[in-house]
């Protein structure tokens, strides 16, 4: 990331850090980014699937995927007219390809994100994983601790 902010000019407007988001996020002050990437644990290759092959992002431990959007959408940017983030603000988050669009969804719901989009990565023509991009929040419908 650090590198790619080089090459495209941007090295000095990017803060990149590296941290365990239990931790770091609730030590954050609140509406300071316009954006976070976060790519929480999941088990790598041999992570945890339901029967049919599948997997639920609410079984991310130690934030549940909602949880974990919930903190970090408290450091989004508000925007101007003081109706909740900026339009331009996201959350973007990296999961295992056999992630399913309803835990998804009901991560975005629990979280209060009206716009949810949903990108695969490929490698060799063979899915890698999915990235998946939250913006225009709403309130949320959950509380998370932070």
């Amino acid at each position: 990331a650090a590198h790619n902010a080089h090459v495209y000019g941007a090295r000095w407007r990017v803060d990149i850090v590296i941290a365990d988001a239990t931790v770091l996020l609730p030590r954050l002050r609140a509406g300071i980014v316009d954006a976070v990437f976060s790519s929480p644990p999941w088990g790598g290759p041999r992570y945890r699937r339901e029967q049919d092959g599948s997997f639920d992002a609410d079984t991310l431990a130690p934030l549940s995927l909602a949880d974990l959007w919930i903190a970090a959408r408290r450091l989004l940017r508000d925007d101007d007219d003081g109706g909740g983030i900026a339009p331009q603000s996201t959350i973007a988050t990296f999961l295992p390809r056999a992630t399913t669009d309803a835990s998804i969804t009901h991560a975005a719901e629990m979280a209060g994100f009206d716009e949810v989009e949903v990108e695969t990565a490929v490698l060799d023509r063979r899915a890698v994983g999915v990235t998946v991009y939250c913006r225009r929040a709403a309130s949320p419908t959950s509380d998370v601790l932070y």
